[in-house]
């Protein structure tokens, strides 16, 4: 049997984990509409037909190298509107990384991981 101070221990133990599940709640619901909402802007102009002409070349090349930085130059102008539309960058940010919330930066490393993935080095 619990005494009236376990009980009320209790109830405040409670309401406590409620409001947890309620926060944790808030913040599966964000990833999942990022996941439903990710990269849609790349289906369509002028995102669609850049990003058709370099995406293979940009798997072919390795990350960070002359080639690879030459093609995303080439690719700017669809980069650029892509980084507007897409919070999860931090070129969407004035401030860069800095301006990221928890739900933006776990949506940019899914990302890095599934673009990693697309590059025959990895």
């Amino acid at each position: 049997m619990l005494t009236t101070d376990q009980k009320a221990t209790n109830f405040d133990t409670r309401e406590h984990i409620a409001t947890v599940q309620r926060f944790i709640h808030r913040c599966v619901k964000a990833l999942l509409d990022r996941a439903d909402a990710h990269d849609q802007s790349k289906l369509e102009p002028p995102e669609v037909e850049i990003f058709t002409e370099f995406t293979s070349k940009l798997a072919a090349c390795t990350y960070g190298s002359s080639e690879y930085e030459a093609a995303r130059e080439a690719m700017a102008p669809a980069l650029q509107h892509h980084y507007a539309k897409n919070r999860h960058h931090p070129e969407h940010h004035k401030h860069g990384i800095d301006d990221m919330n928890l739900i933006d930066l776990f949506e940019m490393f899914c990302d890095w991981k599934a673009a990693s993935m697309r590059h025959n080095d990895g």
